[in-house]
């Protein structure tokens, strides 16, 4: 993540799932909380690392993993997600088929059986946990993410849940009102980097070109918030200087923590020193590409890598 150019990171650990697999998804949970747990005790980390609980609310163990993790002192920020067939991010059945499928998730043979099992356990859990969820990050002080709402309704719903995050938000009308209501947009890096969502849902540079994007998030690939950062100023979209802060002060913002973020005294020295190469262009990217190569991170002022 440091040689990334990431000089905070957010650790996202998955609560909640079916049952075929909740043995495995708890036990991972589990492992990797122990994991940022005696690596951060012990100064390992290069990088300072927060936790991100990513709450899926259709599965009925979803509060009772929240509730085992949500005290632990590096928990951050917490995501309401849903991925129930045919809404959100996944609202075409078809774009859920071909996710799942292609990605070997599920075969060919059994994806009609995996979305009536989902649909099934959302419509026993969905609503209690995503509520409960919240409640209980509220009482903590956690901030609090909506992850792929679609609708004004949708948004109006994560505004009352206390939600200050629309997280991946999949048409511009959710993005619109959720800028409406206040709340900080987040959309993936590699979104910009390769041009477009892999899910068939808004790109994130409609957003930007809108008015509608506060936040890049990795988004599994730490190196592309630097590298949409700057692939954004040569495509002329933007100034370098607001790329920036689409992965720096705005983020820290949005999650509540503003002694970092940008370069003020009484704030941290977190520093990334970046060249850029230049390549030829791509239909994506027709004004050539611009990939910026990290030299030089520091952290608290003092050199990590």
């Amino acid at each position: 993540m440091t040689a990334a150019g990431a000089t905070t990171v957010l650790d996202a650990v998955r609560l909640g799932s079916e049952p075929s697999n909740r043995e495995t998804v708890t036990r991972s949970a589990r492992l990797l909380m122990d994991a940022i747990t005696t690596a951060a005790a012990a100064g390992a980390f290069r990088a300072d690392h927060a936790i991100h609980l990513r709450c899926e609310v259709s599965a009925e163990d979803c509060l009772d993993r929240f509730e085992e993790f949500a005290d632990h002192p590096l928990v951050r920020l917490a995501s309401l997600m849903d991925h129930t067939p045919g809404q959100r991010q996944f609202h075409d059945l078809a774009e859920f088929k071909k996710y799942y499928i292609g990605k070997g998730l599920v075969s060919e043979s059994n994806i009609d059986a995996y979305a009536v099992e989902l649909l099934h356990n959302a419509s026993l859990h969905a609503d209690r946990n995503r509520h409960a969820v919240a409640e209980a990050a509220r009482r903590r002080g956690i901030a609090l993410a909506a992850h792929d709402d679609a609708t004004t309704e949708h948004v109006a719903e994560s505004v009352r849940l206390g939600a200050r995050i629309a997280e991946f938000p999949t048409t511009i009308v959710a993005a619109e009102s959720a800028v409406a209501h206040g709340l900080s947009v987040v959309m993936g890096a590699p979104n910009i980097v390769r041009g477009g969502s892999q899910s068939g849902n808004v790109a994130a540079s409609a957003l930007l070109e809108r008015g509608l994007l506060h936040v890049l998030s990795s988004d599994y690939v730490p190196s592309s918030p630097v590298q949409a950062a700057f692939q954004l100023v040569a495509d002329g979209t933007i100034r370098l200087e607001d790329a920036v802060k689409l992965i720096s002060s705005n983020p820290a913002k949005a999650v509540g923590l503003d002694g970092r973020g940008d370069i003020t005294v009484g704030k941290r020295g977190d520093l990334v020193r970046v060249r850029t190469h230049a390549l030829p262009g791509t239909p994506e990217h027709p004004a050539g590409l611009s990939v910026p190569i990290v030299r030089t991170v520091y952290r608290q002022g003092v050199r990590v890598a």
